[in-house]
């Protein structure tokens, strides 16, 4: 299981406390603004305020799907673009919001491969926003090429506010790169513990501290090639020996100095040529 300290878990929990509020955001307003694009046009009626000036302009300019003309010359981010990019939008901030509450809760597990994977997400996230907000700048100066007071209000109205959302405020976005280095940095600093490694037998070699005297005389003795030292015979096969003496290894040897008698087996024929005796009785 993977250790964390008080600051790393804390760092991570702001981490994905922050993931899940913004991919739930953005995830509600790509959405949104999808069902408005894939849906027919709308008009406001009277009252008609400034908020719906900026709605209705931004319409127009991003969200329209019938006749997309466009609106200044040389518009790159039509509405067909830009619900391309709402999307991707979908992909990324759903993949990001289930990481994020990873990060969030997850306490046990594999929490390295989580924070790699959530430090890329989070890295892609802020890639396609550098995107968008290049192309909404380059958008931005098309439109005050043009050298009109509408251009001007469009510009103002419409772009603007798109590309400071798109930026996520240009300060959230750096937080977000922040903690995906951050939590990159922590992933790489985690180190997994192996269960097996606290009682798992190593091996040893032969001389070292853990193999005593009687154990390294008997592999001297007997760990040789078999052209040097054959194996004796240690049971002698002659029928007139009742007895024989098996020699003891080294490691017995020094637990004990006395010979074993072992009985040597007797043929099978010496029992059929003795004739047989009933027990005596004793009364």
């Amino acid at each position: 299981m993977d250790s964390l300290s008080y600051l790393e878990k804390k760092l991570k929990e702001i981490a994905g406390l922050i993931g899940v509020i913004q991919s739930l955001a953005w995830i509600f307003m790509a959405v949104m603004c999808i069902v408005i694009h894939y849906t027919t046009s709308h008009k406001y009626y009277p009252p008609y305020h400034y908020m719906d000036a900026v709605g209705d302009i931004i319409y127009q300019l991003f969200l329209r799907r019938s006749h997309q003309e466009l609106h200044f010359s040389g518009q790159s981010l039509t509405p067909g673009v830009f619900a391309f990019f709402l999307w991707v939008y979908v992909i990324i901030d759903l993949s990001w919001f289930i990481y994020s509450w990873q990060v969030l809760l997850q306490k046990k597990g594999n929490l390295r491969l989580v924070y790699q994977i959530w430090s890329a997400n989070t890295a892609l996230v802020c890639l396609v926003d550098l995107i968008l907000v290049i192309i909404l700048g380059a958008n931005y100066d098309k439109c005050l090429s043009e050298n009109s007071t509408s251009s001007e209000v469009i510009c103002a109205v419409g772009i603007l506010p798109v590309l400071v959302i798109a930026g996520k405020g240009f300060v959230l976005w750096i937080v977000n790169v922040m903690f995906a280095v951050l939590l990159l940095y922590i992933a790489k600093q985690l180190q997994q513990e192996t269960p097996f490694n606290h009682f798992m037998p190593r091996a040893t070699l032969q001389g070292s501290s853990n193999v005593g005297p009687p154990l390294q005389q008997f592999g001297a003795a007997y760990f040789q090639p078999y052209e040097h030292n054959p194996f004796p015979s240690a049971v002698p096969t002659s029928p007139t020996t009742p007895f024989s003496t098996v020699p003891l290894s080294p490691v017995r040897q020094s637990w004990s100095t006395y010979p074993v008698q072992v009985l040597a087996q007797q043929p099978y024929r010496q029992y059929q040529q003795q004739p047989f005796q009933p027990p005596r009785r004793y009364y």
